[in-house]
């Protein structure tokens, strides 16, 4: 197994704003590329792109920068797993009062490394969009229902939280291609108070793998954002710059 380095890296306001205008400048040049799935182009044009969308796709393009630095991967494909708030998704919301996740696990259709780069923002953000927007109630309560045939559904935890979860999608792995990506963003992670004051910071106490990434609220609450991604030791440095 290759050696790999966690780090936490923050954007300020000013540079998140600077990321979701760009996003939301420019279109994909090469109007003849493929779509690689089927969703509603209506349904994903209607609102500029968010902070979200636009950061996901912005580290997806650095970290495919820093991944092909042996400009060895061009033709290969990635993708983006990310993990969606289905709470508001449903026709049936469920109860504010409801204690513990409401998530479901997406992935972004497949495209080349190249592709990718070579692309504007919006590209990468657009294909987050399509990961979260077909989280329909149709979608969500499918999978509820398949849920309730399984006798043990054990395996969900697990894949949710290892490299393992997007290993069976077209026999693609983790490993130097892919990211999993976690956003904390519309959690009050710094609301809590036990007696000693607000914390200082919050954040994952392990990233267990390359491609791992938490997108979370910065601890002042001046609109920052604090990126926690793990890498492999030869990318990370080029991830950064």
């Amino acid at each position: 197994m290759k050696e790999t380095k966690s780090t936490l890296l923050k954007l300020t306001k000013e540079q998140v704003e600077k990321l979701r205008m760009r996003a939301n400048s420019s279109n994909p040049t090469n109007q003849n590329i493929k779509k690689s799935v089927d969703v509603n182009e209506v349904l994903l044009q209607p609102s500029p792109y968010s902070r979200y969308e636009s950061i996901t796709g912005h580290i997806w393009v650095c970290a495919s920068k820093a991944r092909n630095i042996d400009n060895d991967k061009s033709n290969l494909s990635t993708m983006v797993q990310i993990v969606v708030n289905v709470r508001q998704r449903l026709r049936k919301p469920i109860p504010k009062n409801f204690c513990g996740n409401a998530a479901l696990i997406s992935i972004t259709p497949q495209c080349e490394f190249g592709e990718l780069m070579s692309q504007p923002l919006s590209y990468a953000a657009k294909k987050i969009r399509e990961a979260s927007w077909k989280m329909t109630d149709i979608y969500v309560t499918s999978a509820i229902d398949f849920l309730t045939t399984e006798e043990d559904i054990c395996w969900t935890r697990t894949s949710s939280s290892s490299s393992s979860s997007i290993v069976r999608v077209k026999g693609t792995s983790l490993s130097n291609l892919n990211l999993s990506t976690v956003s904390w963003l519309s959690m009050s992670i710094y609301d809590a108070d036990f007696g000693r004051g607000h914390p200082n910071y919050v954040g994952p106490s392990l990233l267990a793998y390359d491609g791992k990434v938490f997108i979370m609220p910065g601890s002042n609450n001046n609109g920052s954002i604090i990126i926690a991604i793990q890498l492999q030791m030869k990318h990370m440095e080029y991830f950064k710059e």
